[in-house]
Order: C-alpha cells, then sequence, then structure tokens
C-alpha cells in the first residue's frame, strides 16, 4: 500500500500539474476586446442637424465604431460624420461602411452622398428596437484621445415624432499578444512547485536513511 507520504506527493503533483494547466490557460487565452456606448438615444425629441461630438480613449492599435439606429413611420439620419485624433485633423474614416441589418433579408436604411468623404447615413424600421448598424475600423494608437463628431436629425420625411433610437458604440481590441495570468494563478504555480520539491527532497532523505 502506499504510504502517506507517496499519497502527499501525489496529490501535490496533481495539484501542480492544475496549476500549470490553469496558467497555460491564461497565457493562451485571446485577449478581449473592450466595448464602450459613446450615445444611446431613445425617442429623442424632433431635432435637426444636431451636432454630436463624443470623445472616448483607444485601447490598441484599431478601432470599431458603430453607429445603429431605427425609427418607425419615419427616419432619421446622421450626416458629416468623422473620427478625429485629438478632435482635429484628417478623418479616420473611409466612404464605406459595412451593415449589418437588424433583419438578414430586409432593411430600410441606406446611405447617400452628403458631400463629405464619408457617406451619410439614414435610419428607418419597421420595428421598434430593429437596430440597422453601419461599422467601420481604423487604425489608433492606444491611449489616445479620438472624437466621433456628426450631425443627427430625426422625423426627416415630416412624419411627426415616432419610436426611434440612435446607438453609437466604440469597440478597442487589445494588442495581439497573450494575456497576463492573474497573481492568484501565479501564486497556485509557485507554491505548487515548492511544494513538490519539498516533498521530493523529504522522500529522498527517507530512502537514505532506509538504505542506510
Amino acid at each position: 500500500m502506499a504510504s502517506n507520504l507517496d499519497l502527499g506527493v501525489m496529490n501535490m503533483k496533481m495539484t501542480t500539474s492544475l496549476a500549470a494547466a490553469a496558467l497555460a490557460c491564461a497565457l493562451l487565452a485571446p485577449p478581449q476586446s473592450r466595448a464602450s456606448t459613446l450615445l444611446n438615444l431613445i425617442d429623442p425629441p424632433d431635432q435637426t442637424d444636431t451636432a454630436y461630438s463624443l470623445a472616448f480613449t483607444a485601447a490598441g492599435p484599431l478601432t470599431t465604431i458603430s453607429i445603429g439606429g431605427y425609427q418607425l413611420l419615419d427616419a432619421e439620419q446622421t450626416t458629416n460624420i468623422g473620427v478625429f485624433l485629438n478632435d482635429a485633423g484628417a478623418n479616420l474614416l473611409g466612404a464605406a461602411w459595412t451593415l449589418t441589418p437588424a433583419a438578414p433579408l430586409f432593411t430600410d436604411t441606406y446611405t447617400f452622398d452628403d458631400g463629405t468623404s464619408v457617406s451619410a447615413l439614414v435610419f428607418a424600421s419597421s420595428a421598434a428596437g430593429a437596430y440597422d448598424t453601419y461599422a467601420q475600423t481604423f487604425v489608433t494608437a492606444a491611449g489616445q484621445s479620438y472624437s466621433v463628431n456628426f450631425l443627427f436629425s430625426n422625423d426627416i420625411y415630416g412624419g411627426g415624432p415616432s419610436p426611434s433610437g440612435l446607438l453609437v458604440t466604440e469597440v478597442s481590441p487589445p494588442p495581439v499578444s497573450g494575456g497576463v495570468p492573474e497573481p492568484s494563478t501565479w501564486m497556485l504555480m509557485l507554491l505548487g512547485l515548492a511544494g513538490l520539491g519539498f516533498l521530493d527532497r523529504r522522500q529522498k532523505r527517507q530512502s537514505a536513511s532506509a538504505v542506510a
């Protein structure tokens, strides 16, 4: 039968193996993106060309800006859209957007040329909360401040107030690198290794005493 020492060594080896596996998972786990809501308008009052400037700090080398909206029985729009470093300089957005419709087979939204370098966006919908969403990804520098600027108008066809929403979000994926393990993971690994070493030395001393 196994002695208490042998069982202790086996338990410590198992604990160390589990700690090593946890550490490997932490190191190999993909870094998580950070998402932030910059603006969330629900049933805003009638307005025309209201200027918005939404600030955010980039967390990685790429950032995605998404603008989603809907309005029942009428439509709303965002024009003169731009993203700028420190609210100045060149517009970081391109002309084209990637559309994710609320309903895969049907959408009331569209883009149009408003005379700027970035296409304007128009949102309409047949269901409240059905956000059609446009997105663009562009190069940023982690830690730098940026602003999303645009003009917002709703009830553009004169239908009067109706259920509507506008949602602007920013997603900054972290740099592509291994994750940093939690301190508790490191501590578990180190304690397991130290305990295994102690038991191994103790077993060797007892074996040497038995031979003598």
